[in-house]
């Protein structure tokens, strides 16, 4: 199971019972959700990967931290990758978490590796930060392959 804290379990972050965590292959949260998850006292680009192993303890297979332009770290028992953001001019990034999800759930259901469907779902949230609103401003599939070849 894919798990976004917001889309899935809705904010505001809470803690999740262990029993639930334990059904978990995959959680993705951002840095304040992960603090929340955790009870980690920082987390960001260099510590999100000490702070996730109270969730891979208790059972999560996979824990990938959004990074905002700085992309997402994926941590799970092999260790810790960071997958880069794309440089976009940002407007607004109220469906940015939704629509990263979205994409990283459908990389992976096309049978992608988890560093494939986490730069898919860096270029679909970076595209939907580029627009005003939230539904309207996900991307097409055209669109983010686009940006995921173009680098």
């Amino acid at each position: 199971a894919v798990v976004s804290f917001t889309t899935i379990v809705k904010a505001p972050a809470r803690v999740l019972p262990r029993a639930l965590l334990e059904q978990i292959d995959v959680v993705i949260a951002n840095e304040t959700e992960v603090l929340v998850l955790t009870g980690a006292d920082e987390v960001g680009v260099h510590t999100a990967s000490v702070a996730c192993r109270p969730l891979l303890e208790a059972g999560v297979e996979t824990v990938i931290t959004t990074l905002g332009k700085e992309g997402a770290l994926v941590t799970s028992g092999a260790g810790a990758s960071r997958v880069p953001g794309f440089k976009v001019r940002a407007i607004d990034t109220t469906a940015a978490g939704d629509t990263f999800a979205g994409a990283v759930a459908c990389s992976l259901a096309e049978g992608n590796d988890i560093e494939t469907a986490v730069c898919f779902g860096n270029a679909a949230a970076a595209l939907s930060a580029t627009h005003q609103g939230a539904q309207i401003s996900m991307p097409t599939r055209e669109e983010v392959d686009a940006l995921v070849k173009a680098g």
